[in-house]
């Protein structure tokens, strides 16, 4: 049998990783991006930090902590980074829908808050957007975090906007409520839109 893997994205506090929580529930597979991204920093931190010689005497824990910083101030420094992590990380999707296909898992999402930054759309048969418009990522994330809105902002605009986003995605869900609303309306998706995208797709 072979395994849909559609691509699951959102903007910063838009509801992303509630809606992976969800999809899990009604049986899907799901590949989290985070996880391996984690995996990879963590098996090839010798090799990464090869790449960043001027911060390599620190120990682990502060390595970690300042290539996070570098990364997040320096373009040139995120592109090293996200030009070794990316590919690792796409071999890591591939060989974990391989063992979904094995167990005959027809559908599986691919979990990435960074999906149309890093061109992982491309690799993936459609794409869904957990939507939450502008204003509501930036006072969700301010509660949720305690950000200050300078800090908050400075995180969403390291983000590709969410209203490019939505012009990109296959479907959107907006989540403007409730969690429990959230649910619903996935629900009504997977009944509606996804499964005539599968039926499609025979």
């Amino acid at each position: 049998m072979s395994t849909t893997l559609i691509g699951l994205t959102g903007g910063i506090a838009s509801g992303k990783t509630t809606a992976a929580r969800c999809l899990r529930n009604f049986g899907f597979g799901i590949i989290d991006a985070d996880l391996l991204a984690k995996h990879v920093f963590s098996e090839r931190l010798q090799e990464i930090k090869s790449l960043f010689p001027e911060i390599t005497q620190a120990q682990t824990e502060d390595f970690r902590t300042r290539l996070a910083e570098e990364v997040f101030e320096n373009s040139e420094a995120r592109q090293k980074l996200n030009a070794f992590m990316h590919p690792a990380i796409r071999a890591l999707v591939k060989k974990q829908q391989q063992q979904f296909e094995a167990e005959q898992m027809p559908v599986v999402f691919y979990d990435a808050p960074l999906l149309f930054e890093t061109g992982g759309d491309a690799f993936v048969k459609a794409t869904l957007l957990i939507y939450a418009p502008y204003e509501m990522q930036l006072q969700r994330l301010m509660q949720r975090n305690t950000y200050s809105k300078q800090h908050a902002l400075a995180r969403m605009t390291s983000q590709m906007d969410i209203e490019i986003k939505r012009q990109r995605a296959t479907w959107v869900v907006e989540n403007l409520g409730s969690q429990e609303e959230l649910h619903q309306k996935l629900d009504k998706w997977r009944e509606e839109a996804l499964s005539a995208f599968l039926l499609a797709q025979t």
